[in-house]
Parts: structure tokens; sequence; C-alpha cells
């Protein structure tokens, strides 16, 4: 049996930014990883950019990230 399983937490540090932590993994093979940054918002609900840090916690090999995204939402439609 394969399992995936994830465990995330976002904590507001003002009015525009947040901490984002998040540790996941999977059972075959036994590997799980963890990454955390900051989410901020550039123009509330509208544009995002979240940076994190991680790497594998454990499974015998080094690996480590940085990511960038950027979100943007549009108005709704409806």
């Amino acid at each position: 049996v394969h399992r995936t399983w994830g465990l995330a937490s976002e904590s507001r540090l003002s009015s525009n930014v947040w901490l984002i932590a998040e540790t996941f993994g999977q059972s075959k093979p036994d590997v799980h990883y963890g990454h955390a940054g900051l989410r901020i918002w550039l123009v509330p609900n509208r544009v995002q950019v979240d940076t994190t840090v991680g790497q594998r916690l454990s499974g015998g090999l080094s690996e480590r990230w940085l990511s960038l995204g950027l979100r943007l939402l549009t108005p709704p439609l409806w």
C-alpha cells in the first residue's frame, strides 16, 4: 500500500504577510520533506507572492530548494 500524507499551517504576521509551513511525505519510498516561508499580499485579494525554502528530511539523499510563486486572482465573473 502506497500512502501519502501532509500537514500545513498558515499564521498571520501582519495585515498582508503570512508565515507558511508544510511537511509531507510518502510511505514507498519512505521520504519526508518540509518547507517554510512567507506569503505576501501585494494587492489585497488580487496579487500574492509566496516564497519558501525547503529540504528533504529523510530518505538518505540531500535535497534543498527555493520556490517563488506569483498568484493573480480575478474578480468574480458572476
